[in-house]
């Protein structure tokens, strides 16, 4: 059962390295994340206990996994999904 890695991508309708708009959200995250802006020992405000890096830092963390998961369901559609809407819609959405 030997399967090649091309059929896998083959079978996907839409993907998300094939948007722009995906690569420059990771990108403007990722450098919001990294705290290489903030002039050295650069303390600010605390924020819940924090300093303000580590809380910019902590927001974008946690921004890259809401725009992980929000790039997946939106732009990574396969054959197998419109199948799945359409035995849950003949279903009523229950698994049987």
């Amino acid at each position: 059962m030997s399967t090649d890695s091309t059929d896998l991508f083959q079978a996907l309708e839409r993907e998300p390295r094939q948007f722009a708009w995906v690569w420059w959200g990771y990108l403007i995250l990722y450098a919001i994340a990294i705290p290489w802006y903030w002039p050295a020992g650069y303390r600010g405000t605390l924020i819940l206990g924090l300093p303000t890096w580590v809380a910019v830092t902590l927001a974008a963390v946690v921004g890259l996994a809401l725009w992980t998961s929000l790039v997946i369901h939106r732009c990574w559609i396969d054959g197998s999904d419109s199948a799945d809407f359409a035995a849950a819609a003949r279903t009523g959405g229950t698994d049987e």
